[in-house]
């Protein structure tokens, strides 16, 4: 709010009136050192006032654009959702207010760069050099760090359905009957996100009910032959083409994907209906789901009760046998 911005600003004016005081420092050649390094200190917080007048009208805008109620008052939400949810929606904006300071910020900490580690005191039994040196540490890494954040959080608002519904269509794996990539391919559905929340439910369905559409088509599978199934065939194993689920017979998890997603494009092709296009693909396995189950356990799952890490894997076999 503005009044927190000002205590802000005086809090900075204090402490640089506070700096002031020790100009006499730089008249002592014992002292020189410390002079220079509250100089620096002086600079950096007239910089970091700047980068605060001018980021807070921009952020005052943006957050009243997400929802957020800004003024006098603390931030506060208008609308009924989480304060999260309004700002993935608009995460855009966000990431352009980033872009338009990062400047300023790497301007400041190239002057934190510029304290002479030698004339650090201690205060307060604090070990102000140890923490300079963590920092400048940090420093030096931030531009490498923040450009690969950036690059993520670019992409973020498509994965999240920022403004707008992503479609994700998800594979399944059980690892009960082995594949060189984890799993059999045991299900596909697909999830739709809006905003960074679920839209509807999930749904899923076997693999086989993807197979035996694309036999009704009557047209040739979309890979044939391709991890010997003649020879296998011919020695009374498998079949000469590959179905959906077994593509997953390649280590390469990225491989096995496009595999099945020739499989799933095909039927999208024909019955846009019942396999419905999508944005991106993700491929879960059993231990994933029970690794997640472990951070929200126990779910109850009406009507078969409830399910828990331990016993997912029996809960799900006594439902599938």
């Amino acid at each position: 709010s503005d009044s927190y911005f000002k205590t802000f600003e005086d809090n900075l004016t204090n402490i640089d009136n506070e700096l002031a005081r020790y100009e006499f420092l730089k008249d002592l050649d014992q002292t020189k050192g410390y002079y220079d390094n509250f100089q620096n200190g002086r600079v950096i917080l007239n910089k970091v006032d700047k980068i605060a007048q001018k980021v807070l009208p921009k952020l005052k805008t943006t957050l009243a654009s997400t929802g957020f109620k800004v003024g006098d008052e603390p931030v506060t939400i208008t609308e009924d959702t989480s304060s999260l949810t309004l700002i993935l929606k608009e995460l855009p904006q966000y990431i352009a207010l980033y872009k338009d300071i990062e400047p300023d910020l790497l301007d400041v900490m190239a002057d934190v760069k510029k304290f002479n580690i030698d004339y650090i005191p201690n205060v307060g039994g604090k070990d102000l050099k140890g923490i300079l040196t963590k920092a400048n540490s940090l420093i030096d890494e931030y531009p490498t760090l923040s450009g690969k954040t950036l690059s993520f959080l670019e992409k973020l608002p498509d994965l999240i359905g920022s403004g707008k519904e992503t479609t994700y269509l998800v594979v399944l794996q059980n690892e009960v009957e082995l594949r060189s990539s984890g799993g059999i391919i045991t299900a596909y559905g697909t999830i739709k996100v809006k905003d960074g929340e679920f839209v509807d439910g999930i749904s899923l369905q076997d693999s086989w009910n993807l197979q035996l559409y694309l036999w009704t088509l009557g047209l040739p599978m979309p890979h044939d032959n391709i991890y010997g199934q003649s020879y296998l065939m011919n020695s009374g194993c498998g079949a000469t083409e590959a179905r959906a689920q077994d593509v997953a017979m390649y280590p390469d998890l990225y491989e096995s994907l496009n595999l099945f997603k020739d499989y799933y494009d095909m039927a999208n092709t024909y019955n846009p209906t019942d396999f419905p296009g999508y944005d991106h693909m993700l491929i879960f396995n059993f231990s994933f789901a029970s690794n997640l189950l472990g951070l929200v356990q126990p779910l109850n799952v009406d009507p078969f009760g409830e399910v828990t890490a331990d016993n997912l894997f029996e809960f799900i076999k006594a439902e599938t046998d």
